[in-house]
Order: structure tokens, then C-alpha cells, then sequence
């Protein structure tokens, strides 16, 4: 039998050890395993606790749930929060087992009885789909009810589940969104890789619909209107609302400055020491006459003023604007379109469309998800093995290891689950019974 250890991931451990030692660094498990070290020997945790919670525990590696059952012999109580039918991180060594395997005279299971993102269709069609996993900790919970303010009615809030023809890259999800939003709901399209959402982002931005992933604020192409997490940096979006206000205050020296970083100057009609000029204005409004002198003529002034996006747009650097030769869209079109189809405030607003991976949204939710049933080739290939190169149990496990994610992205929805159609031939189309179809 080969060595399990005889690997690529065996030689990088070791050199990875190799430069860790070379200059003098730890990394994060180094750290887990010398606090496990110490709790051995009788350490306890930080600050001495006397009550300890362990959340989201399913996504703790043996090494972490170790450390915790070794600092909670010093504790009055230890609660450990999980659920393990969403032990998704697998990847980074997640494994729920030991805590599973918890007995004693001391240990006590409580399981939550009701959800308060789920409606009842949902959490049917979900628990029917989870009992493909075998060996899982059995839940009985019941769906949300209705709220009447703060009190809690005790109706069951049925929700719906469907199937839909469309597929991520298809117009007619474009069209499916915008008729929830105009209804006034959240929208949550999810997908369980990144590049899959490409085609469906592109849509977006060519139609001007907002959207972002407040769970992923650094990944920048979730995040086109901002929120990418450098607060050092204006986003291009800021700086277009930054132009547009002017429909709703007097400019400051802090807005003129913005928006001005977008134009080329002699395009927009302004005279060449206009950036000079705005730069000794601060935070204050700028009197309209002040803002006069920053335009060679009366018209180029007047358009600017109006304020225009079709103005702006004329006269973005290059970088700013859409490129024919290379089919690129250009930094400013996006907003600029998102300020055309819902009006400049939509730039400064919370976005009701929120698309990522599943594992980005896990513990979000929202009024109405799709949910995309591709998988990865390499995801198809790990349950698919006709050269009989894993064994039976590692398929099973990869199996499950999808079931579970496929799982946590039927529960995100609060009303309405909206099944995609499977974009490639790799996909478990099969979450939702047949015949649960919608037009």
C-alpha cells in the first residue's frame, strides 16, 4: 500500500517546517498546537474563564477541538455550538467527529428546536436532501413563523420551493432579479465556485443592478461598488456618486477633488489649472461662483452642472472608460450605469442582491436564493472513478462532503428556493424533487 504521507503535501510540509525555523517564524496551527502544549500541562485559557462557548465548532480541526476540550476542564461550563450536516470546511482539515463522540455523565446534547431563517418547504425539501448523509446527528426542528412586531404569531411560514429553466448566465435570471426587487426582496444568488458566478456578474453590470458580498468585503469582484475593505482608497463608485450629488447639495472641495480624479480636463471643458484650484477647497460647499472658474465656457459649465452621468462619461481618463479594441467595460461604466437605471443614491445604498460561493454565505441569508447545482469537473471526477483509483469510502466521503454543502445553500433562503438549471454536464440536479418547476 502506497504511504499516505508519500506526497507533494509531505514534501511541502517539510519544507515549509524548513523556512519556518530558517527565519524564525510560526504559523497559525504552530500556535494552536503550543496552546495545546500548555493546556496539557495545565495552562488554562486566556483570561481564566469560568464559562467558554466554542461556535461553528463543526469547522474546528481535531487539533483545535483538542485544544478546546483541554481549556474547558477548567471551566464551570462549555458550550460547543455546531451543527454537523454544515461541516463544509473540509479543506482546511474541519472535521466535527471528536465532538460527536462526546459521552459522559457530564455531557449534555440540546438541540435548537425551531429555525428563524427557514420557511417549512424549505426545510422539507433540505431535510429530505441531508438524509443522503449517513452517520449524521439527527435535528428535529421546526420551520420560522410569522412576526407581528415582537411578538411571535405561531404561523408557520410556508415559503416556496421551485425549480427554473434559467441558468446563471441566462437573460432571463437578469430578468427574474429585478422583478424581486421591484417586489422589495433580497436577493442571494449562490454558487459553489467563484468562476461560475462570472457570467451572471457581467450580466448584472450591464443592466446596472447593484450587488455586492458583505460576507467577502475584500474580494473586489463581489464587491464592484465599493467595500473592499481599504479604507485608504476611494472606489471609483464614490467617486462618481461623489459627481452626482450635486443633485441633492451644494459640492464640497472633497467632492470636486474626488469626481475630478475620473476626468481628463480638457475634455470636460475645464481649464487646464482646475485641479490646482479645487485643491485649496476643503470640506466646506463651494459657492457656485468659485466653481465657474474651473470651465473655459458657459456650456461646458452648464452640462457639468446639470449633473449629468452622460457628461461624466464623455470625459473619463482612458482608464475609466470602456475600451472597443479590447472589449473591457471601463472602471466608471458600472456605476454609472447602477446611477442611470436607479439614480445616483443607489451608489451610497445597501445593495438588495448578494451573490457569492456558498461557503461565503454560510450563516447569511435572504428573502429569495437561487441556487446554481453545478459542481466543479475536479468535484464531478472525485465521485466519478471508473479507473478505480479511490476507494469506496473516500468516494462516499467526497459525496457527503457536497450533500453538506448543497445543504447549507438551501438554507440560506427565507421565503423562496429557486433551483438553477445546471449550466455544464457536472452538477446534482436531483437536490429538488422533479416537478417542482416554475415559469
Amino acid at each position: 500500500m502506497k504511504d499516505p504521507l508519500d506526497s507533494p503535501i509531505k514534501d511541502f510540509s517539510e519544507r515549509w517546517t524548513a523556512w519556518k525555523r530558517a527565519n524564525g517564524v510560526i504559523d497559525y496551527t504552530d500556535m494552536v498546537e503550543e496552546a495545546y502544549r500548555r493546556a496539557l500541562d495545565g495552562e488554562r485559557a486566556p483570561g481564566n474563564p469560568s464559562f467558554m462557548v466554542s461556535d461553528e465548532s463543526q469547522d474546528q480541526t481535531p487539533l483545535e477541538s483538542a485544544l478546546i476540550f483541554e481549556w474547558g476542564k477548567h471551566v464551570d461550563r462549555l458550550i460547543i455550538g455546531l451543527d454537523d450536516d454544515q461541516a463544509i470546511n473540509q479543506w482546511r482539515g474541519g472535521d466535527p467527529t471528536s465532538i460527536l463522540q462526546l459521552t459522559g455523565p457530564d455531557i449534555q446534547d440540546h438541540i435548537l428546536r425551531k429555525s428563524y431563517r427557514v420557511p417549512e418547504n424549505v426545510r422539507l425539501v433540505a431535510e429530505r436532501w441531508i438524509r443522503k448523509v449517513e452517520g449524521r446527528k439527527e435535528k428535529d426542528y421546526t420551520a420560522r413563523t410569522r412576526m407581528d412586531g415582537d411578538t411571535d404569531t405561531g404561523e408557520v411560514i410556508g415559503g416556496s420551493v421551485f425549480h427554473v429553466p434559467d441558468k446563471l448566465e441566462s437573460d432571463g435570471l437578469i430578468v427574474r432579479i429585478s422583478r424581486d426587487l421591484d417586489a422589495g426582496k433580497e436577493v442571494m444568488v449562490i454558487a459553489s465556485c467563484n468562476y461560475m458566478l462570472e457570467p451572471l456578474i457581467d450580466n448584472l453590470k450591464s443592466e446596472g443592478i447593484p450587488f455586492h458580498n458583505p460576507y467577502r468585503p475584500t474580494e473586489g469582484r463581489w464587491n464592484p461598488l465599493g467595500g473592499g475593505g481599504r479604507d485608504d482608497t476611494m472606489s471609483t463608485a464614490e467617486r462618481v456618486y461623489r459627481y452626482l450629488v450635486l443633485a441633492d447639495r451644494d459640492w464640497t472641495g472633497d467632492d470636486i477633488q474626488a469626481w475630478m480624479e475620473l476626468v481628463k480636463i480638457q475634455d470636460a471643458g475645464m481649464v487646464s489649472n482646475a485641479k490646482r484650484i479645487a485643491a485649496t477647497w476643503g470640506r466646506d460647499p463651494v459657492p457656485y461662483d468659485d466653481i465657474t472658474s474651473l470651465f473655459k465656457t458657459d456650456a461646458a459649465l452648464d452640462w457639468a452642472t446639470q449633473p449629468d452621468p452622460d457628461w461624466l462619461a464623455s470625459c473619463l481618463l482612458a482608464r475609466y472608460r470602456p475600451d472597443p479594441k479590447k472589449g473591457t467595460p471601463g472602471l466608471a461604466s458600472y456605476p454609472l450605469e447602477v446611477a442611470r437605471q436607479f439614480g445616483h443614491t443607489a451608489l451610497g445604498q445597501k445593495p438588495r442582491v448578494v451573490l457569492g460561493t456558498v461557503h461565503s454565505v454560510k450563516g447569511a441569508g435572504a428573502d429569495v436564493v437561487y441556487l446554481a447545482p453545478d459542481i466543479s469537473r475536479a468535484g464531478f471526477k472525485g465521485i466519478h472513478d471508473p479507473d478505480r483509483k479511490k476507494s469506496k469510502e473516500e468516494i462516499r466521503e467526497r459525496v457527503y462532503e457536497l450533500v453538506r454543502l448543497f445543504y447549507v445553500g438551501l438554507t440560506r433562503s427565507k421565503e423562496s428556493l429557486r433551483l438553477l438549471a445546471p449550466t455544464s454536464p457536472y452538477h446534482f440536479r436531483d437536490i429538488i424533487t422533479p416537478g417542482m418547476e416554475a415559469t
